[in-house]
């Protein structure tokens, strides 16, 4: 089995796409599988399978027998992968690695704060928040890691946090406080608190998400050209 300097250099050459396998790594992630001919890691209810093709994905996949969920990176790992499982969905994201951060400033009359994990910011955040997740998935969330919150005029104006896997996401800015800026400056935020305490900050975008992908445009970020896929 391949060391983690070697599993780094053999696959993580593209560091944006390499970013959630890398980051799930430094977490210790339980290595399934680690050769030449593919990655195989388990993080937190997710399988994590990379660079895997031929002989290698079928040793990797021959190591499980139940799972939930993986991330796989490519369309060929997932098909394989939704055909041993029965999974029915096998959804693409591009992946950006936030190497530090951009300099986003804090708009005007805007303080930001933690969002604290209590029984009534969850409700808010689940009630909330466009893409939707359930209750008990947002209060584990909230309960992981630290979400962030602005606050513009004295109102609520937006938030942040981290999925499971530990990419930023999660961001949501309310209607009467769009086009200020406040979107980037919470990504920011969240990157330099991130970095600052030597984690890796990355991000998965949807490739349907067109205003995640244009927001990061924006700011001069180039997501990887290969996407991940999430299947389920």
């Amino acid at each position: 089995m391949l060391s983690l300097t070697q599993i780094r250099a053999k696959f993580g050459k593209d560091k944006n796409h390499f970013a959630l396998a890398d980051f799930v790594l430094t977490k210790g992630a339980q290595i399934l599988y680690a050769e030449q001919d593919g990655l195989l890691a388990y993080f937190c209810d997710i399988h994590v399978l990379f660079g895997a093709s031929g002989k290698g994905l079928e040793n990797a996949l021959s190591l499980v027998d139940k799972a939930s969920c993986f991330v796989c990176s490519s369309p060929a790992e997932g098909d394989a992968v939704n055909a041993k499982f029965g999974f029915s969905m096998q959804k693409p994201c591009y992946q950006i690695l936030y190497e530090k951060p951009f300099g986003a400033l804090l708009p005007e009359n805007t303080v930001v704060k933690p969002l604290p994990p209590t029984d009534e910011n969850i409700d808010f955040v689940t009630a909330t928040y466009t893409l939707g997740f359930a209750r008990e998935d947002i209060k584990r969330l909230m309960s992981d890691y630290t979400f962030y919150a602005t606050y513009t005029g004295g109102e609520l104006s937006g938030y942040i946090g981290r999925h499971d896997e530990g990419s930023i996401g999660l961001l949501e800015i309310f209607p009467k406080f769009r086009r200020m800026g406040l979107g980037a400056f919470l990504v920011d935020y969240m990157v330099e608190r991130l970095t600052k305490d030597g984690e890796i900050a990355y991000c998965n975008i949807e490739t349907t998400n067109e205003k995640s992908l244009k927001m990061h445009l924006k700011m001069g970020f180039v997501p990887s050209k290969n996407l991940v896929y999430w299947c389920k």
